[in-house]
């Protein structure tokens, strides 16, 4: 009996050259722990990076030739008293807005909020109730403050923070004063 050895074994699969991405990704599969290594630090030095040379931010509306700015101009020229930015002053209380003790109360505190530094002027919402500055249930009112500042940002955070504690000292009794708008919120959240 004769035996005959096996034929020679022909590779039927091959591994197939790897290209650049291939290569690479089987470089940081070996080397894990440098991988994650070097991308820390490439975490660490953009951190770094932007701490040193960024810089702040700043919401400037005034672009030359932007139509903000256009409109801007033109409402400082023909309403100078409209121009400024606007805080919204909104009041509620558990009797009418429109009871003497109420209105009283909400007079002084207009008036309070008006001798505020960069406080253009401060609307009457008394005056102007048949425009919508009262609910239908009388017990809230709107109104407004206008600043003799253009944009938000340029309104110092003291005065800012001067309206709110008019407002909180105002905020007695069942009668609630609350502020808005950018430059109220602006002011104390960021700096």
């Amino acid at each position: 009996m004769t035996t005959t050895a096996p034929a020679a074994r022909t590779a039927l699969h091959t591994t197939p050259e790897l290209g650049p991405l291939g290569r690479l990704a089987d470089l940081t599969y070996r080397h894990r722990l440098a991988t994650v290594l070097a991308w820390v630090g490439a975490l660490a030095l953009a951190v770094g990076l932007s701490v040193t040379v960024g810089g702040t931010f700043t919401a400037d509306y005034s672009a030359p030739g932007a139509d903000s700015t256009v409109a801007r101009t033109l409402l400082a020229e023909k309403f100078p008293a409209l121009s400024g930015d606007t805080v919204d002053i909104v009041v509620t209380s558990e009797r009418s807005v429109t009871s003497p003790a109420v209105q009283s109360r909400v007079a002084d505190m207009l008036g309070r909020l008006g001798a505020v530094p960069h406080v253009a002027n401060v609307q009457d919402p008394y005056a102007t109730a048949s425009t919508g500055s009262i609910s239908t249930d009388g017990r809230t009112l709107v109104t407004r403050a206008r600043l003799d500042v253009l944009n938000a940002p340029d309104m110092p955070k003291s005065d800012s923070l001067a309206m709110i504690k008019v407002a909180k000292a105002s905020s007695v009794d069942g009668v609630q004063v609350f502020l808005g708008g950018e430059s109220i919120s602006g002011n104390v959240c960021t700096r």
